[in-house]
C-alpha cells in the first residue's frame, strides 16, 4: 500500500497528490509517468511526475478530475490514506543537455509535467522561458515554482484576466519571431500541442511534445498507447512519452483518442449516480424517495449453474449475484420512511441501511450494518427462508415481486472484504456459558453473547461444527467451506467449540 503525504486542491476540478514512494521517487527523471491502481477492481491509469523528492521519498503529481477514477481520487481519498499500487518510474526521460535556449509550453494540466524539465534544464545550464497557459486566473497554480527557475515567465489566459491574453501558440509565435530558441517543449491537450508543433515548424526549431496516449498496462503489451511517428508505429508508453512533434501524427492520435468515448461516458454517469444516491441518502437522508412505476417489476434473476452439470457434481446450484445484479436488485429498493421489512426480520438487521450502502457501492459498509444484529450473512442469505419473512413485509409485494433481500444479503456476505473480529472487552463479565449444541439457534447465542463479554464454550456431539447447516441441509445449496468460514469468525472472537 501507498500512503498520500500530502494531498491540495488547487482548483474545483484539479489537485495535487505527494505520494511516498522512496523507490519511484530515487529513480524519476523529468519526463517519466507512473502507474497508479487505487483498489481491486479498478483501472490503471497514467499520471505524469510533476516533481520528486529523493529525500522525503516522495512523488508529486497534478490531477485533473475528469473520469470516474480521478473523480474518486479527488473526493474520497486525502492526506494520509494509502492506496493499492504505484509503478514506476515510466517511459524515457527527457534527454537534459546543454543546448542554449529552451522554451517550455504548458497549457492547462501539462503546466505540471514541464515544471520538472523546467528545472533539469535550468540546472543544466540553458537560458529557460516558461510559456503557461490557463482558462482564467482562478485555474492557475504553481507559478511560485516557475518563478524560481524560469529566466523569463510568460503568463495567458483565454479570458484575459491574468497575464497576456489569448492562446500559449500566439506568445509563442512572438517569441520565435524575435528571439529564435534552440528547443521548444510542449505538454498539454492534444490540440495544443499539435498547434505548437505548427507554430514552430517554420522556424525548424525541434519541438518535443509529450504523448498522452490511452495506455492500459503501461508496459506496451496491450497497444493502446501506438502512435504513428515518421511513418512508424511507435508505442508512448515504452517509447515515450516525449517524440519529435514535427514527425507525430496528430489527426491519427486525435482520432485513436475517441476509442473510449463511449465506455468513459457510461463510467462518468455511473459514477455521478452513485454520487447523486450519496447525497440524497445519507447527506439528505431522503426516504421513500422513488415511484413505484420506475421500479422493475420483478426481481434480478440469481444465476445458476445448468442441470447438465449438476448432474456430475454436489457444487452449489446458485451461483450468486454479480455486483452489477446486485446493485440492480438494490435499485428496486424504495428506502420507505417506516421499513416494515425490518419487523420481518428475526434479528431486526436494518435492511434499508445495509442496501444503502450496497446502492453506493460501499459492500464492508453494508456488512457492518449486518454484522450489527447477524455475523453469518453467507449463511442466512442462502438458507434463511426470507419469502415468509422480511421479503414478505416488503411494500412491493402488493404491487411486484418485493425486492430480493437474501439474494443481497448474501452478495454481501460473499463478496465483503474479511473482517478481523476480536474478542470484545468489558469491565463486567457475564461469566462462563456453556450452549449445548451448534446448530444455528447455538451459533447465533454464542454471537450475541460473546459480544456481551461472555466467556463462551459450545458444546457440539458430533464431529463437524453446525449441527443441521452441515447434515440437514444439502451441500448444493449450502456449502460447507461457507459454514467454516462463517463459523471462524466466532472462533476469532473467543468462542470455544469441543
Amino acid at each position: 500500500m501507498y500512503r498520500i503525504t500530502h494531498q491540495e486542491k488547487l482548483s474545483d476540478v484539479v489537485f495535487q497528490w505527494d505520494v511516498h514512494a522512496p523507490d519511484v521517487a530515487n529513480a524519476a527523471q523529468p519526463g517519466q509517468f507512473v502507474m497508479l491502481r487505487l483498489h481491486e477492481g479498478s483501472e490503471r491509469i497514467p499520471l505524469t511526475v510533476a516533481d520528486y523528492d529523493r529525500e522525503a521519498g516522495t512523488i508529486t503529481m497534478v490531477i485533473q478530475a475528469l473520469g470516474k477514477t480521478t473523480k474518486e481520487m479527488m473526493t474520497h481519498y486525502s492526506t494520509g490514506d494509502t492506496f493499492k499500487d504505484f509503478v514506476g518510474p515510466v517511459g524515457r526521460p527527457q534527454h537534459i543537455s546543454n543546448l542554449g535556449h529552451v522554451v517550455l509550453v504548458g497549457g492547462g494540466l501539462g503546466i505540471a509535467p514541464i515544471y520538472p524539465q523546467l528545472r533539469a534544464f535550468k540546472e543544466a545550464g540553458n537560458r529557460v522561458t516558461a510559456i503557461v497557459g490557463f482558462r482564467n486566473r482562478d485555474l492557475m497554480f504553481w507559478l511560485e515554482r516557475f518563478e524560481r527557475y524560469a529566466d523569463d515567465l510568460i503568463v495567458c489566459t483565454d479570458d484575459g484576466s491574468y497575464g497576456r491574453p489569448g492562446f500559449v501558440t500566439e506568445a509563442l509565435q512572438e517569441l520565435l519571431e524575435n528571439d529564435k530558441p534552440d528547443l521548444v517543449v510542449a505538454i498539454g491537450p492534444l490540440p495544443m500541442m499539435h498547434a505548437c508543433t505548427n507554430t514552430t515548424r517554420p522556424f525548424k526549431v525541434k519541438t518535443m511534445v509529450s504523448l498522452n496516449a490511452i495506455m492500459v498496462d503501461g508496459t506496451g503489451m496491450c497497444g493502446s498507447c501506438r502512435v504513428t511517428v515518421d511513418g512508424k508505429v511507435r508505442f508512448a508508453c515504452v517509447e515515450g512519452p516525449d517524440f519529435d512533434g514535427h514527425l507525430v501524427d496528430f489527426p491519427e492520435l486525435i482520432a485513436r483518442q475517441r476509442r473510449f468515448k463511449a465506455q468513459e461516458a457510461k463510467a462518468n454517469e455511473d459514477y455521478s449516480h452513485v454520487c447523486d444516491i450519496e447525497r440524497i441518502l445519507f447527506e439528505e437522508e431522503k426516504r421513500s424517495y422513488k415511484k413505484l412505476k420506475t421500479l422493475l417489476p420483478e426481481q434480478v434473476p440469481m444465476p445458476e449453474r445448468s442441470a447438465k452439470s449438476r448432474m456430475t457434481n454436489f457444487k452449489e446450484v446458485n451461483l450468486g449475484y454479480s455486483i452489477e445484479d446486485a446493485i440492480e436488485e438494490a435499485e428496486r429498493c424504495i428506502q420507505c420512511k417506516n421499513p416494515t421489512c425490518i419487523a420481518g426480520c428475526p434479528v431486526q438487521i436494518d435492511i434499508p441501511r445495509f442496501i444503502r450502502y450496497l446502492l453506493v457501492r460501499d459492500i464492508n459498509g453494508a456488512r457492518d450494518v449486518i454484522n450489527e444484529n447477524n455475523l453469518f450473512p453467507s449463511i442466512c442469505g442462502r438458507v434463511c427462508p426470507q419469502e415468509s419473512q422480511c421479503e414478505s413485509q416488503c411494500v412491493l409485494i402488493k404491487k411486484m415481486e418485493p425486492v430480493a433481500i437474501g439474494r443481497l444479503e448474501r452478495f454481501v456476505g460473499d463478496n465483503a472484504k474479511p473482517k478481523v473480529l476480536q474478542r470484545p472487552r468489558f469491565e463486567l463479565s457475564l461469566g462462563r456459558v456453556a450452549i449445548v449444541g451448534s446448530g444455528p439457534a447455538g451459533l447465533a447465542a454464542a454471537a450475541d453473547l460473546v459480544r456481551c463479554g461472555a466467556e463462551v464454550t459450545v458444546f457440539e456431539a458430533l464431529h463437524v461444527i453446525g449441527g443441521v447447516l452441515q447434515y440437514g441441509i444439502p451441500s448444493f445449496r449450502l456449502p460447507r467451506e461457507i459454514i467454516s468460514r462463517e463459523v471462524k469468525t466466532l472462533r476469532d472472537m473467543g468462542v470455544r467449540f469441543e
